[in-house]
């Protein structure tokens, strides 16, 4: 039988990747976008119950993914109440519209739910965020683990992929460099690295097996930014010289990161058999489709 999916917030990068693997599949899938409208998409508030419960009952999915959220930190540091309308208050009541149902609900938090001070970290270790961003995911793991458990939850980090609006940091790179601006970059916060197309393949894979719990979903390499700008500017044969490292207080980021959020994946590893793919076997594969 075909599987039934519904990616809430297609038109951003996860959700972008995880359509194109669903389209590539046998699945029936129908992809939704809020503020960035994309032929093929539906429109789609999150935070609108009437709106989300509608799509529901006409396309009766099997698989409900959730990559939609605002991620922008700063934004988020900015407007706390009005992003967590989007990003909690919107989850919960999609939460509330699928009991009863056995729809598997796949959702995407992030690596900012750590303080960065004592890595690596694994699925239990308890959360402690540094910004209003990670408090929220932290928020909203906690409601789905508690209110729908067969729930799966990943946590990528630094997801970065051939993507329309370019927010990714990886894009964004390419920008500059390309335009011969100069950069300046975190030398002071690592991470994980994760190539969109390949976190897409892999929720797919849990979710058609029913997988639930929550699972670190990154790279097996941690990268300071700045050394991951550099491993960007390799693959793209792009000059390190106009990348220019700085700490982070000179970033003037109006929401702090955490320093060091490497994450272990060896549960996940244990499930599917592999790593997740490095940085530069990710960069290889985006620059194959990304155009010149």
């Amino acid at each position: 039988m075909q599987s039934r999916e519904l990616i809430i917030g297609a038109s951003g990068l996860v959700g972008s990747a995880l359509l194109q693997a669903a389209q590539a599949s046998d699945a029936v899938v129908l992809g939704t976008y809020c503020h960035t409208k994309v032929d093929g998409l539906v429109p789609l508030d999150l935070c609108d119950r009437t709106a989300v419960r509608k799509i529901l009952e006409e396309f009766r999915p099997d698989i409900v993914y959730v990559p939609a959220a605002i991620v922008n930190a700063e934004q988020v540091e900015r407007d706390p109440v009005g992003t967590k309308a989007v990003n909690v208050d919107a989850v919960e009541a999609l939460i509330d519209l699928l009991q009863g149902s056995n729809v598997h609900l796949v959702y995407f938090s992030s690596d900012y739910v750590f303080d960065g001070l004592h890595p690596p970290y694994k699925e239990d270790d308890v959360p402690h965020p540094v910004n209003e961003y990670g408090r929220q995911k932290v928020i909203t793991e906690t409601l789905i683990r508690e209110r729908r458990p067969t729930s799966l939850i990943l946590r990528p980090g630094v997801v970065y992929g051939l993507e329309h609006q370019g927010k990714n940091f990886a894009m964004r790179v390419l920008r500059e460099l390309r335009a011969g601006r100069t950069m300046s970059v975190a030398m002071d916060q690592s991470n994980n690295p994760t190539y969109a197309p390949d976190l897409a393949e892999v929720s797919r894979e849990l979710a058609a097996k029913r997988v639930s719990g929550l699972f670190h979903a990154v790279g097996p390499e941690t990268l300071a930014r700045f050394d991951f700008a550099r491993e960007i500017c390799s693959v793209f044969e792009l000059p390190t010289t106009l990348l220019v490292p700085v700490p982070s207080s000179e970033l003037r980021q109006g929401a702090l990161r955490p320093k060091n959020v490497c994450l272990d994946t060896s549960a996940l590893e244990r499930i599917i058999g592999r790593k997740m793919l490095a940085p530069r076997e990710g960069l290889t594969a985006m620059k194959r489709i990304l155009p010149a």
